[in-house]
């Protein structure tokens, strides 16, 4: 399964990286600003986050003994750290763009880092990963107990629906954290069924993928999609089974794949192209209707091939402008990635 791990570290999946990166390129498409591209946006709507989640509860290791100080200073470093000080730089980007005083800038600054308006899949990703650390020492690792934990979880969910963000996006922890539960539990998945059953379970629940919201739209008119951000949903349930299930078939076909090393560099810096991917394609973006040709004006371009081609170029175009600043980021202050220094081999 592309497993690479040396016996002092703990297991890094490739494939796990290369499904980060393909929730990353989602994310920076959608991004980008898309007119008339609802089909897409609404498939990946139910991918982009929820991949996330469910591989960071992939990795997630119960039986590593520490304790609930330990496990905040840990996750802290990880994600919290990034979270200010990313949140901090790109306020700083935001300043040369702002229409108001100094100290308006101040404020509203405040407000976006203070209530989660910005960089808030960390907070939430904070949350669900301490959550399941408690659910797990609680129950002793129970499984049965830890996954009714997810099912009340994902029902609470539906009563916690604000359409609307609200603080810290905590609401947004009911629907993450039964799909961090569900990535853990995929591990011993793929490592107790065999391959052809496996194969024929993803089969399934990409069918079920597909099919669902085309019946929706079929039924209602209208394309059902998912937004954790502002706890939108058109019908909740029916909307967590397509989630479910793509998370399911993704991880199960992408198990059995072998990636380039730059799809999986990638993949292993989603923190750093999460917080600049916006800033990166704007500029982009801005250039190219300056510069080369006004019709790359985000806002003229629509759902045709030249706009695909256009979207997915610019797409690609934005991972390389980025790639060396995340190096240099890696090498020289990688704590705002929420990574350490490399030691140097004597």
């Amino acid at each position: 399964m592309g497993e690479n791990s040396t016996p002092l570290q703990k297991p890094r999946y490739d494939w796990l990286d290369a499904i980060k990166a393909v929730a990353m390129a989602f994310v920076i498409f959608v991004h980008l600003g898309l007119n008339g591209f609802t089909t897409f946006v609404m498939y990946t709507s139910f991918l982009k986050l929820p991949l996330f989640f469910a591989a960071s509860g992939f990795v997630f290791n119960p039986k590593k003994k520490m304790s609930i100080k330990q496990f905040l200073i840990t996750r802290s470093q990880r994600i919290l750290v990034p979270f200010l000080c990313l949140s901090i730089i790109l306020c700083i980007f935001d300043l040369f763009t702002y229409d108001g005083t100094l100290v308006e800038w101040a404020k509203h600054s405040l407000d976006l880092i203070c209530m989660g308006k910005i960089m808030w899949f960390f907070p939430t990703l904070f949350l669900c990963n301490f959550l399941m650390f408690i659910i797990f020492k609680i129950t002793k690792e129970n499984d049965a107990l830890v996954i009714i934990s997810a099912v009340i979880s994902l029902v609470l969910g539906y009563f916690c629906i604000t359409g609307k963000h609200i603080f810290m996006t905590v609401n947004a922890v009911f629907v993450a954290y039964p799909m961090c539960v569900f990535g853990y539990y995929l591990k011993s998945l793929l490592a107790l069924i065999k391959k052809n059953y496996l194969i024929i379970i993803a089969t399934i629940s990409m069918i079920i993928f597909i099919a669902l919201p085309a019946i929706y739209k079929y039924r209602t008119g209208k394309f059902n999609y998912i937004n954790l951000f502002s706890s939108l949903y058109c019908s909740y349930f029916y909307d967590m089974l397509v989630a479910f299930s793509g998370v399911l078939a993704f991880f199960i076909f992408f198990s059995f794949m072998k990636f380039p090393k730059f799809v999986v560099k990638f993949g292993q810096n989603t923190i750093f192209y999460y917080a600049f991917h916006i800033p990166a394609c704007n500029l982009i973006m801005f250039l190219l209707a300056t510069f080369v040709s006004p019709k790359f004006d985000a806002s003229l371009l629509s759902a045709s091939r030249k706009g695909i081609l256009i979207y997915s170029a610019v797409t690609l175009f934005t991972l390389i402008v980025l790639a060396p600043i995340c190096a240099l980021v890696n090498k020289y202050i990688p704590f705002i990635v929420g990574s350490k220094k490399k030691k140097l081999k004597q």
